[in-house]
């Protein structure tokens, strides 16, 4: 289905004054969505709150969220809440926070 297989890896990036970084690693394929649970960060801090992450191997709960894949300029795309979550591309993503 759309080249997304169990083990792949999306990314989500929101935020207005910061920039948040989830990482959802897929669980599950049905024919038109995936299952996908919330894998923790691994944060390196490159500045003054600010950094890269990279997804680490462990989960951040046990909370499973179907989502249904669709395409965005010919690629797998997840509806999050304030956008969209693409296949992760292996690099590290930028983030920041505030205090």
């Amino acid at each position: 289905m759309m080249d997304v297989k169990i083990g792949d890896i999306f990314v989500y990036s929101w935020g207005y004054d910061q920039t948040n970084i989830y990482f959802y690693k897929v669980v599950g394929v049905t024919a038109k969505s995936v299952k996908i649970r919330r894998l923790k960060n691994i944060t390196t801090e490159t500045g003054f709150m600010c950094g890269t992450c990279i997804p680490s191997n462990e989960f951040k709960s046990e909370e499973i969220h179907t989502k249904r894949v669709s395409l965005y300029e010919g690629k797998p795309y997840l509806s999050m809440s304030y956008g969209g979550g693409s296949l992760w591309d292996g690099k590290a993503e930028r983030c920041s926070w505030y205090a």
